[in-house]
């Protein structure tokens, strides 16, 4: 019994110790060590808050009396909905830091430090000339940090798709080198699919100047729509400083008019009307189901903005593409035309 006793005491010591630690540790995020990466994540609160809420001395007051619920991984956050919030952070270190900040995947974020007078946004919906983020598609953001101070840092956030929170601050240096290398590779692809891209939209448009073709024309415009999708239209929207919402609209309607460039260009190179007449009305009902598709892209993605609606509806029509399409290209495989086998 009197072990039973020290035991239970234990138990609940070690709780109400843990407690305590927790409790005081989730105010501040404390810098006392030159680390590459620096954990914020039990250190971050968010309340919700309507569009018309900005950063202001009225606003960061009211935040400060308002009760804060700490975010944890476990936590779902509404999409269409804007949430606010601060981080605390204390610089146990004698010089300024320069730090990188990454919060989350959100499609609009912003950040205010009183302080210094510092804002920063960021997401993919940003347009690129005000987005200040370190590095493309990084969502991280400079913010000093003052030696031997307190520095706040308040926040909203506001995202169409889920939302996944994932606090640190990391060393310039270390975000420097991790997204130059990244940069790189990226280049390094687009220039590949850039070049290749380029080179089939060349040799598609002199085949149909001197060829004359419905056939070729429609097979020019899909190499169109899938070389921007797949080579140079990020780069494109980049310059252009067309947000991340615009960019992906786009690419799905582009998407669609590749599909159904595709099927008319394989009707008229193999004459299905005449050699495939069953399969020839299946890609008639496959172009209708497309442009029905586009439709529902222009009304979901252009006038409602619903991304989550419309890609629950997608996966439903990739697959039934998938079904329709898969059953025609194996009739061509198995097809007495050479180059109906070669297309299939």
């Amino acid at each position: 019994m009197k072990n039973y006793i020290y035991t239970l005491f234990a138990v609940v010591f070690f709780h109400v110790s843990a407690l305590a630690t927790t409790t005081n540790n989730t105010d501040t995020v404390i810098i006392n060590t030159y680390q590459e990466q620096y954990s914020v994540k039990p250190y971050i609160f968010a309340a919700n808050a309507n569009t018309n809420w900005h950063f202001s001395t009225e606003t960061i007051k009211w935040l400060n009396k308002t009760t804060l619920k700490e975010i944890t991984a476990s936590d779902t956050l509404l999409i269409n909905q804007w949430y606010v919030g601060k981080l605390i952070i204390k610089s146990a270190i004698n010089i300024d830091l320069q730090l990188g900040l990454h919060l989350s995947n959100a499609n609009i974020q912003e950040f205010y430090l009183p302080v210094s007078g510092v804002t920063r946004s960021t997401g993919s919906n940003i347009t690129r000339y005000k987005n200040d983020e370190l590095f493309s598609h990084s969502d991280i953001v400079s913010v000093p940090i003052s030696a031997n101070s307190i520095t706040e840092i308040y926040f909203r956030f506001f995202s169409y798709e889920p939302i996944f929170v994932s606090p640190a601050l990391y060393q310039l240096n270390y975000i420097q080198r991790v997204g130059s290398d990244r940069e790189v590779d990226e280049f390094s692809s687009r220039s590949f699919f850039l070049g290749s891209f380029l080179l089939l939209l060349i040799i598609s448009l002199i085949v149909v100047i001197f060829n004359r073709r419905r056939a070729y024309l429609y097979y020019s415009v899909y190499v169109l729509c899938v070389g921007f999708i797949n080579s140079s239209f990020d780069s494109f929207f980049e310059v252009l400083s067309i947000s991340g919402r615009y960019s992906f609209f786009v690419g799905e309607l582009l998407g669609g008019l590749a599909w159904i460039s595709y099927f008319l260009f394989i009707q008229n190179f193999l004459q299905t009307k005449r050699y495939f007449p069953p399969w020839h009305k299946i890609m008639n009902f496959i172009i209708v189901a497309v442009v029905v598709f586009v439709l529902m892209i222009i009304v979901l993605l252009g006038w409602q903005n619903d991304k989550m609606l419309y890609l629950k509806y997608r996966n439903a029509y990739t697959l039934l593409i998938f079904l329709l399409s898969l059953p025609i290209f194996i009739r061509f495989v198995f097809s007495k035309r050479q180059i109906a086998i070669i297309v299939g």
